[in-house]
């Protein structure tokens, strides 16, 4: 884990430790600097998983076919850009 990823973590933390503290969400958002439903979130996942972690992300769906796909990649490379098939 990044240390991003732990500072997140930790702050995730403080909010369940503050909650069982005995503050209110309200309050919790308020300390923290953060939306208040991004502390009822975190305090939801951690009644139902016990887990704080950001959980991975889903890939996306290719957007295009690979016919479109060629003819698009093609082009950019005879322009020399970067392609991405998530248009």
């Amino acid at each position: 884990m990044d240390r991003r990823n732990v500072q997140k973590v930790a702050q995730r933390a403080r909010m369940v430790g503050m909650h069982e503290a005995g503050l209110s969400p309200h309050q919790i958002a308020a300390d923290l600097g953060v939306h208040e439903n991004t502390v009822y979130r975190w305090l939801k996942r951690w009644e139902e998983e016990g887990d704080l972690t950001d959980q991975q992300e889903k890939p996306q769906k290719r957007k295009i076919g690979d016919e479109q796909y060629q003819v698009c990649s093609g082009a950019c490379i005879r322009r020399g850009t970067q392609w991405s098939r998530n248009l």
